[in-house]
This record gives structure tokens, sequence and C-alpha cells, in this order.
């Protein structure tokens, strides 16, 4: 597809153009995305799919545990990429940046605005820690189930919201002949410099 936009000069609109039109392409999750993750005790890359659930000027923000071995890896290391794929449009965009934790007002009021099951999942998340059995999750589930409406909204201080300030953003839109149009915008200060790159 063509990368044309009226936003071609601005990262930032130039992904809100493109995320909208995922959302209406995708078969599944436009806002998926991978995210990498580096631990400096171990001296280990991690990759995984996380969420978007929300971006501006500010930043991309995703939501975690914060006991999760992604979480710890920010919290040494803020240094962190993402990665969008959208098959059905050939495009892919990549930003670096560091991640920011979230205030816990923001968190806050995401946590309010999720759906009672989803508020139940994170209350009884223990993302990433060792499972005994699957009939331990459901007891645990069953569990939550019964605390009180008021203790059910508040958001467990286990969960947490990071914003990745972005630095670099990369654009790659294909070419079915190879010429595959790859742009990147990189922040200098508080202007966004743009170089065409090499497919």
């Amino acid at each position: 597809m063509s990368t044309k936009s009226k936003d071609l000069n601005d990262p930032i609109g130039l992904f809100a153009s493109w995320f909208t039109e995922a959302q209406s392409t995708e078969v599944n999750d436009a806002g998926a995305m991978a995210l990498a993750t580096y631990d400096p005790n171990q001296k280990r890359i991690s990759n995984r799919m996380v969420f978007l659930r929300g971006f501006d000027e500010a930043g991309f923000v995703f939501y975690t545990h914060l006991d999760s071995p992604k979480s710890n890896d920010l919290i040494a290391h803020p240094n962190t990429a993402l990665a969008f794929h959208w098959k059905s449009s050939r495009r892919q965009i990549r930003i670096e940046g560091d991640a920011t934790p979230l205030a816990n007002s923001d968190v806050d009021r995401f946590f309010v605005s999720r759906p009672e099951k989803s508020q139940r999942d994170i209350w009884a998340s223990k993302q990433s820690r060792v499972l005994s059995s699957r009939k331990q999750l459901f007891d645990e589930r069953t569990a939550i189930e019964r605390l009180k409406d008021k203790d059910l909204h508040r958001r467990p201080e286990h969960w947490c919201g990071y914003c990745l300030v972005p630095d670099r953003i990369e654009f790659w839109a294909s070419d079915r002949e190879a010429m595959h149009d790859r742009f990147v915008f990189v922040r200098e200060s508080e202007t966004w410099l743009k170089s065409l790159l090499y497919p």
C-alpha cells in the first residue's frame, strides 16, 4: 500500500494514520506489539507480545504486572523497543526509546475503565510465576470472585503501566517487487529528523 499521507513528516501523526487503517484491516488485534527488554543481570534479551493501550506525542502506553520479568527488566534497563507488524497491509513500525512508569493516577483510571472480567483477571494474576496446576488457578480466581465490589474495583498494587518515550521510529511498507519504502525518524531535542533507508 502507498505510504502517502498528510502526516508523512510527523511520525506520531503517521503512526496514527497507519494504526487507524490497521484497526479496520487486521483480522485480529491491530494493537498487538512485540516488546523487547533486556535483563542486565542475566545478560539476556526477552521478547513478547503486549497490547498498545494508548499513544500521543508523549509516547506509547502499555500495562503489566509490577513483578513480571518484563517490568523487572524495564526497571533495571528502561531502554527498550516495540514492533508492530500488520500483515494485511504489509506494513511494520519499529519504535525505540526509554520506558517510563506511569503515574498511579493514570493506571487507576485505566484499571477502572476495564470490564469486570478483566479487573478480576488482573487481581488474580501472578504473571509468569510457576503454577502447580490449572486447579490452583481456578481456585484462586474463584476466591477473587468473592471479593466485595469496592475491593474488586480498586487497582491492585501489583498492576502498573509504562509509557515508551520514543527517540527513534522506523516505518516500513512492503513492495511486491522488493523496492520497499523504508524511512526513519530520529528525535533531536524537540525535532524529528527524517531519513530514507535502503530496503
